[in-house]
């Protein structure tokens, strides 16, 4: 069926006036013509304010590329007759361009919410799980709500020939409390540079500086399995009891009076230490470079497992 019509039609359609009020806004020089740098504007506004459509530098190429096709004449403007359907084929670009985006965006959100669901729901059945580093604050969080200590086992892949995963350069910048045991090791029983007495202290005061500043303490096991609970675990300056998640969340902010019966007591002393309260931001965090189908077979003799939730840390897209 046709349009029922009658009256007197407009001069230009609804969608010619939108349109046209777009070239006036743009038309400088008020010559009813869009020159080179003025439709380059008009570009260069839809690309910053509504979407991206194109990398920075093929802003250029693409403003020339538009002028040559419109402009018939070749008189290097355009006017009206160009200009009306380059900008309806320029919208319906835009449109759907940012219709696609929207689409992506919402596949992405919901790939991360199905990862997220999954990841949680190994972490019920207590056993191993992946997350994408960008996801990795909630994760800890999760592990932790469920009474065990992250296990991070760094699947991370960096740029080759570099010795530090992205995983490791991240916590190298994180600001937390960190303990490389696998260097401790060495600098212990290889390079004989220290007592274990002397290593344990420097446990001790990452320890107290992660306790007093709410910072995470991690612990970078790397490729090594470290004798933990045989040798580098101390009651009075690195206990064992740091790894039992419930233990830590028991004196999450206590004040040195409610010590008695954690494992603080010994291990920071309030006025000495100048720390009288727990803060409550405190966290431990364990990280292997151990593949995840065999770290449990490296590390169960010296490392609490039973206390830990495992989670596969990765960085691909």
């Amino acid at each position: 069926g046709g349009k029922g019509g009658g009256g007197a039609r407009d001069q230009y359609s609804e969608e010619e006036k939108k349109h046209r009020v777009v070239l006036c806004k743009y038309d400088e020089d008020q010559d009813d013509a869009l020159s080179l740098k003025e439709l380059a504007r008009l570009i260069k506004d839809v690309a910053e304010e509504e979407c991206q459509f194109c990398e920075d530098h093929e802003l250029g190429p693409y403003i020339q590329r538009a002028m040559r096709e419109a402009d018939k004449d070749g008189d290097k403007k355009l006017n009206v007759e160009e200009f009306v359907p380059w900008h309806g084929e320029f919208r319906a670009f835009i449109d759907s361009f940012k219709h696609k985006e929207e689409e992506k965006k919402q596949a992405e959100t919901a790939a991360k919410a199905s990862a997220i669901k999954e990841l949680l729901e190994c972490m019920d059945k207590g056993v191993i799980g992946s997350c994408h580093m960008s996801d990795l604050p909630m994760a800890i969080e999760a592990a932790m709500e469920r009474g065990k200590t992250p296990l991070l086992v760094d699947a991370t892949v960096g740029v080759e020939g570099e010795s530090f995963t992205p995983l490791e350069t991240f916590y190298s910048y994180s600001g937390d409390a960190l303990i490389e045991m696998k260097k401790m090791v060495v600098d212990v029983s290889i390079q004989k540079e220290k007592t274990v007495e002397e290593a344990l202290e420097g446990c001790r005061k990452r320890l107290l500086e992660a306790v007093k500043w709410g910072k995470g303490l991690i612990v970078l096991m790397s490729n090594s399995a470290p004798p933990l609970t045989s040798k580098f675990t101390a009651p009075d300056s690195f206990p064992i009891d740091v790894f039992d998640a419930s233990k830590v969340k028991a004196v999450l902010s206590t004040s040195y009076k409610e010590w008695e019966g954690t494992f603080l007591p010994g291990v920071i002393d309030a006025a000495r230490d100048k720390c009288e309260v727990v803060h409550k931001d405190f966290k431990v965090v364990v990280v292997t470079k151990f593949p995840a189908e065999d770290y449990s077979e490296f590390l169960q003799a010296e490392v609490p497992l039973a206390l830990m939730q495992p989670i596969k840390v990765t960085n691909n897209k």
